[in-house]
């Protein structure tokens, strides 16, 4: 038997999950990404002008901040299997 139009609409009321915007979280993770792809973009040119180096890679772990993300983000490692 075919449902109403009434029952569809409660099914999804009651059992669907919305998606929740919160503009703020929004524009400070956004944030955090251009970062990250500022400092990919840097570490790009200096292996392209400089060679990559141990020395690169320490730098980019002790003097950025988001040093070690960029990095897994690159290797596509996680942070849990490259701290082993």
């Amino acid at each position: 038997m075919a449902r109403t139009t009434d029952e569809k609409v409660n099914t999804v009321l009651t059992h669907n999950t919305f998606w929740f915007q919160n503009r703020d979280f929004e524009e400070e993770y956004e944030a955090h990404i251009t970062v990250l792809r500022e400092t990919l973009l840097v570490l790009r040119n200096q292996v392209q002008n400089q060679g990559l180096t141990k020395e690169l890679i320490e730098n980019l772990l002790l003097e950025k901040t988001n040093g070690l993300k960029a990095l897994l983000a690159l290797t596509g490692f996680s942070n849990e299997s490259f701290k082993i």
